[in-house]
């Protein structure tokens, strides 16, 4: 018997994407969360994956979200509140 995918991706994902959008950065997010760097970006990047589309443009020393992201944003901050 197949099993179901799970309908939302995990809340540690979830908060993981929201600290990042609301600091502006993985580093101060690990930092606010008490993860390393590497966890909060692995998360988003796990994150990204779920949702199968990407949430932030990444260059060398900017992070900024994706005009998907900015609606997933919304959606999420409207239900971790």
């Amino acid at each position: 018997m197949p099993t179901l995918r799970r309908l939302s991706p995990p809340l540690h994902l979830l908060r993981a994407f929201s600290t990042v959008t609301r600091f502006g950065s993985v580093s101060r997010a690990a930092e606010a969360l008490h993860f390393t760097q590497s966890a909060v970006s692995k998360q988003v990047k796990e994150l990204e994956t779920w949702v199968g589309v990407p949430l932030f443009e990444r260059t060398r020393n900017r992070l900024a979200l994706t005009p998907a992201g900015e609606r997933y944003e919304k959606a999420v901050r409207r239900l971790l509140t």
